[in-house]
Order: structure tokens, then C-alpha cells, then sequence
């Protein structure tokens, strides 16, 4: 008796977690769409570094410089720790409809593909899931 009873509750609980493992699923795969979009609408375009400075959290603040269609435009991003210095041109990426908006990633592998090794790793976990639910009966 208890035994059906304990194997009811796994089923339920395994059931449970396989719909929640695919509701993150599905939202970590659209926020990939929505990266890949942002990608897609990007234009690259040569910077210059105008500045360098660190914030209070030691995060690296490059202040850039670009032209797009005779319109000059200064922004600022984080960057990685790369060696630069004033004056040094970059390739950056910049969003098609906020040309003041520079991109994390010049490629977009770079931003996207974390993302997607965690979906590919949920939709595992969830057809181990299934698999076990499906067995049982």
C-alpha cells in the first residue's frame, strides 16, 4: 500500500519537475531568439577608444567613438580586459535601431552559445524525465 502510494508521489513530482524543466526550456530558448535578433539587427562599425576608466565594482568602462551615416555618435561599455589604449580603433557592433547601442559580443556565437548549452542540458534533462516516467507505467 505504501509503495503505490510513494510511487504516485514520484510520478506527480517527476511530472512537476518535466514541466517545469521545459517551461525554463522554452524561456531560455526565447531569450536566444531574442539575442540572435538583436544580432541580426546589428551593423559593424570601426570605434575609437576616447576613453578607458574603471567604475567602483573594477569593471572596465570604454568610452567609444564611431561615425554612422555622417552622425557621430560617443558611447560607453563594459569591456573585457583586453590591452588597449586611447586612440585605438575596434570593431564594434552596434543595434540598427539605437545606433548609440554598442553589442557585448562582436560575434554573436559568443553571446549566444552559453545560452543555447543550457537549453540543449534542460530538454536532456527533461527527456530523462519523461523517459522515467514513461517506463514506469
Amino acid at each position: 500500500m505504501w509503495t503505490k502510494k510513494k510511487e504516485a508521489i514520484a510520478t506527480r513530482i517527476t511530472i512537476v519537475l518535466f514541466v517545469l524543466i521545459l517551461t525554463a526550456a522554452a524561456g531560455v530558448f526565447a531569450y536566444t531568439l531574442k539575442l540572435h535578433g538583436c544580432y541580426k539587427n546589428s551593423i559593424q562599425v570601426t570605434a575609437e577608444i576616447d576613453d578607458i576608466a574603471i567604475d567602483n565594482q573594477s569593471n572596465i568602462q570604454v568610452t567609444y567613438k564611431y561615425t554612422y551615416n555622417g552622425k557621430e555618435y560617443t558611447t560607453q561599455r563594459s569591456s573585457r580586459v583586453t590591452e588597449m589604449k586611447r586612440g585605438d580603433k575596434k570593431e564594434i557592433k552596434i543595434s540598427k535601431t539605437d545606433k548609440s547601442e554598442v553589442l557585448p559580443y562582436e560575434s554573436e556565437i559568443e553571446n549566444i552559445l552559453p545560452f543555447a548549452a543550457i537549453d540543449a542540458m534542460l530538454l536532456l534533462l527533461a527527456w530523462v524525465l519523461w523517459l522515467k516516467c514513461v517506463k514506469k507505467k
